[in-house]
């Protein structure tokens, strides 16, 4: 959340001198505005608020406008505020909600637009604003958790958890967890090809470390079993012992000896890439999600030779699945729950008059 600034001590984020750069476009929210706002620094918006309108929606504004910080109304000239940090056309759509102006033709909920307005509900500490859009918003992540495809899932996680949605961020989550890859570079983590440690909405969730840490969990459980699969196959553990662990419905299960079929699972694996990381004295990392090892291990499980039950293969990808929904189960911390449980709330009608003002 943005601190107010105080007389001796301005904000770097909100400074208190106005700024000499041109701003882009004007723009003016409601019918009694007095206060202007100047919003980013690259091509910035001036904005003529309703100051009112603003500290009732964000306590944050409430305490920044009030007569102890530099940020107050003058007692003479014009008010002005500074906001570089925010985006211009986002923190224009947020006005138009706390200006009722939410229905107006020019906005269209997107996910790109959505996430940009929640980064400063965030900010701001005004998650209720977005009530009136509250279908629109379910709609998109909805559709979104139906196709993998549609959207980003780093945008639909901040706005997951800023409506208090616990269900997608936890799904949304696990979608990044599987799909997250590491640079071969520096090993810094990515999705969607941008880094997480930095990156906002994983910032704001507090989840980078979480998806760390799952991610090499379900990673090392597949290695230990892939190895583990590679000696009992050496060792010439019965081949029909993969097949009844299988439930094997095939009445002809196994029809080839254990050399061959370990010759064919590691040549497999060595085409796919997949070899270099697994039972080496210096096995190298794996710089791939785990949807990509998994989509691997699918492709050795249909090769020639091994059953059509997948045999070994399949007892790897069991054991993912297992350490996969393991995970799942542990990944919000207590205070990640407290957060939703409040942002939830936040979108259910006041049930008293005076629930308002709470929120």
């Amino acid at each position: 959340m943005a601190t107010p600034s105080s007389d001796s001590e301005p904000s770097s984020s909100v400074p208190s001198t106005p700024s000499q750069a041109t701003t882009d476009e004007s723009l003016t929210f409601g019918l009694d505005g007095d206060l202007r706002l100047i919003v980013g620094t690259t091509m910035p918006k001036e904005m003529l608020v309703d100051s009112q309108a603003l500290c009732q929606a964000s306590s944050v504004f409430r305490t920044m406008l009030s007569n102890r910080f530099s940020e107050a109304k003058p007692e003479e000239g014009e008010w002005k505020v500074e906001l570089p940090e925010d985006d211009p056309d986002a923190f224009a759509d947020l006005m138009g909600m706390i200006h009722d102006e939410h229905d107006r033709p020019s906005f269209e909920p997107t996910i790109t637009r959505i996430y940009g307005v929640c980064i400063l509900t965030d900010k701001y500490d005004m998650a209720h604003v977005l009530r009136p859009i509250k279908r629109s918003m379910a709609e998109l992540i909805s559709r979104a958790l139906r196709r993998s495809s549609h959207g980003s899932a780093l945008h639909l996680l901040l706005i997951a958890w800023e409506t208090g949605n616990r269900e997608a961020f936890t799904t949304l989550l696990m979608r990044i967890i599987l799909s997250s890859t590491t640079s071969e570079e520096d090993g810094s983590f990515l999705c969607e090809d941008q880094g997480l440690e930095n990156h906002k909405a994983i910032e704001v969730c507090g989840a980078y470390d979480t998806i760390v840490e799952c991610r090499d969990s379900i990673l090392k459980a597949v290695f230990r079993k892939y190895n583990d699969t590679l000696l009992q196959l050496v060792n010439d553990t019965d081949l029909e012992e993969f097949c009844d662990e299988n439930e094997c419905p095939w009445e002809k299960k196994v029809s080839t000896t254990n050399v061959a079929v370990l010759g064919t699972f590691m040549q497999h694996s060595f085409t796919l890439g997949i070899l270099d990381h697994f039972y080496l004295l210096d096995p190298s990392p794996f710089s791939g999600s785990i949807n990509d090892m998994e989509s691997c291990l699918n492709e050795v499980k249909e090769a020639r030779r091994i059953c059509r039950c997948g045999g070994p293969v399949t007892q790897i990808l069991a054991d993912m699945a297992e350490k996969r929904d393991e995970q799942a189960t542990w990944l919000l911390a207590d205070d990640q729950e407290e957060h939703l449980r409040i942002q939830a709330a936040k979108f259910e009608p006041p049930r008293h008059l005076h629930d308002i003002d709470m929120l």
